[in-house]
């Protein structure tokens, strides 16, 4: 009902930016990635100065493995509206995924300014400064600013830090985290098999991974470094292949 309501809209006007938004996010969720690619170069035809636009060219980009390209709309985007926090953020994200460390720690500390706890913020932050080598650092924004239901995590990843630095705080926030939800993924398939990835759990992961493709997340299975040591992995290449992501 909503795409046929959104291309009802774009058959009355075609630089509808609502409308366009609307469907490319909708052919972008059921993995229609050429479809979603034609919507985004329409609109931007009609209106280049469109930040909200270009971050979706960036995460369709970024889905596809083409990271650089992806980093150049990001990069846009921020210019075009460098007030929104999850530019910011999405910039981040993509550093990481180049090696950038130090600088997706930039963008995602600029992300918290505009942002402070807003959603998946603190673990892409603690990726960051994990990935650069900073773990204490990691360990403070994982669990900076925490809201009340998540009071118990500081406790839980304070002693698996003392035991196995960064990697046990996490595993001790993972436990924390199903422990709380009764969820084997938590309720976050994602973030969930991020952390797994990190923590060489490969069975659990996939079992999270296969949860977010159901439900049509943004998983970033070609561009995000967490799955770099698995990519040989049989049920890697499946899974792109359930994302029409096959090589």
């Amino acid at each position: 009902m909503a795409r046929a309501e959104a291309e009802r809209a774009l058959a009355n006007d075609a630089s509808d930016g609502a409308a366009n938004n609307l469907l490319a996010n909708l052919l972008y969720r059921p993995y229609q990635w050429e479809e979603a690619r034609r919507v985004v170069d329409r609109a931007l035809s009609y209106n280049p100065g469109s930040s909200a636009m270009r971050m979706i060219s960036a995460t369709l980009l970024a889905e596809q493995g083409r990271t650089p390209e992806a980093l150049v709309e990001a990069r846009r985007a921020v210019d075009l509206d460098p007030r929104y926090w999850a530019n910011h953020g999405t910039l981040g994200f993509l550093h990481t995924c180049t090696g950038e460390n130090d600088a997706a720690v930039e963008d995602l500390e600029r992300a918290w300014e505009l942002a402070p706890g807003a959603p998946f913020l603190r673990e892409l932050l603690a990726d960051a400064y994990h990935r650069s080598g900073k773990d204490e650092a990691a360990l403070q924004a994982a669990t900076r600013e925490l809201p009340p239901e998540l009071v118990g995590l500081e406790d839980a990843m304070t002693p698996g830090f003392r035991q196995a630095g960064f990697q046990g705080a996490s595993r001790r926030a993972l436990e924390w985290r199903v422990a709380s939800s009764g969820d084997h993924c938590t309720g976050e398939a994602v973030r969930t098999a991020r952390t797994l990835a990190m923590l060489g759990e490969a069975d659990w992961m996939f079992e999270c991974l296969r949860e977010a493709i159901d439900r049509r997340d943004r998983v970033f299975l070609k561009a995000d470094p967490a799955y770099n040591p698995y990519r040989a992995d049989p049920r890697f290449a499946a899974l792109l292949r359930r994302m029409n992501l096959a090589e």
